[in-house]
């Protein structure tokens, strides 16, 4: 048994994280930015900036991407799956972000996601804390799973 999980990093993820001592492997992930090894059906964890995110609400085209991508997230039975923004609430309604969009929208395309798609969305506040959800989540699954491999 490994001693730690190779994170998976979708290969058009244009600023992936780093993780310290745990391996980082780059491939095109059919859903998500980050996964495990072997744990792809059951880990999808989507990356946004807030930028990017804004950017996702307010063009057709990256709507229509990101709808297919939380579809695809629900689709498998997936135990994690969330998508985690590096920016906050205050950052939207004090509109901390280059676009006309209002913060209205953005707030309420979030809170669709949740409702209407019941995909948590976590609001990290910036990237370091980001990283640090994405790690938290992915080794805490592992972890999970390696103690119910134990058990067959």
């Amino acid at each position: 048994m490994n001693q730690y999980p190779t994170i998976l990093c979708d290969t058009r993820e244009g600023h992936p994280y780093s993780f310290g001592v745990l391996p980082l492997k780059k491939i095109k992930l059919e859903t998500g930015d980050y996964s495990i090894e072997h744990f792809e059906d059951y880990v999808s964890l989507e990356r946004k900036s807030l930028l990017d995110f804004v950017n996702t609400v307010i063009n057709k085209d990256n709507r229509q991407r990101f709808f297919a991508e939380l579809n695809r997230m629900k689709q498998y039975p997936r135990k994690v799956y969330c998508v985690i923004i590096e920016g906050s609430f205050e950052d939207i309604f004090e509109h901390r972000y280059e676009s006309h969009a209002e913060p209205m929208s953005i707030f309420g395309f979030i809170l669709s996601i949740m409702t209407d798609w019941g995909i948590p969305v976590i609001m990290a506040g910036n990237r370091q804390i980001g990283r640090l959800i994405c790690e938290t989540l992915l080794v805490n699954f592992w972890n999970h799973a390696q103690k119910g491999l134990k058990k067959d």
